[in-house]
């Protein structure tokens, strides 16, 4: 469980601010701090903790649409993640260019519906 931390002390030097930042902290105030000082490290440390789920959520989302191609999708994907063009990947699978566009062409239909964004034709 990841939870946003601002470690603040009444006596803190900097072995300790070390040991706390290691361990997690977002941030570290020692006494004496004002209120919004606190404020502020509270503000960023949420603000931080929000982009990390945006980002785990949408980590979830290309990992479904992932499982959710066949093994010979997979293995196109594979091929068009190292920069292939269509020609050199039929070649490499021993496939029609057309059948590597229609592998090519599921993949995308497949993200563009679960992720429910406007994809051409």
């Amino acid at each position: 469980m990841r939870i946003p931390v601002v470690f603040m002390t009444g006596h803190g030097d900097i072995e300790i601010e070390v040991k706390a930042m290691k361990a997690g902290a977002l941030d570290f105030l020692a006494n004496p701090f004002n209120d919004q000082d606190m404020l502020d490290a509270a503000g960023q440390a949420l603000a931080q903790d929000s982009e990390r789920l945006a980002a785990e959520a949408a980590l979830a989302v290309l990992r479904a649409s992932y499982q959710s191609l066949s093994s010979r999708e997979k293995e196109v994907m594979a091929f068009v993640l190292s920069g292939l063009l269509n020609e050199q990947i039929a070649t490499e699978m021993t496939l029609s260019e057309i059948t590597v566009k229609v592998h090519r062409g599921h993949q995308s239909r497949r993200h563009c519906d679960r992720n429910r964004h406007y994809c051409p034709p």
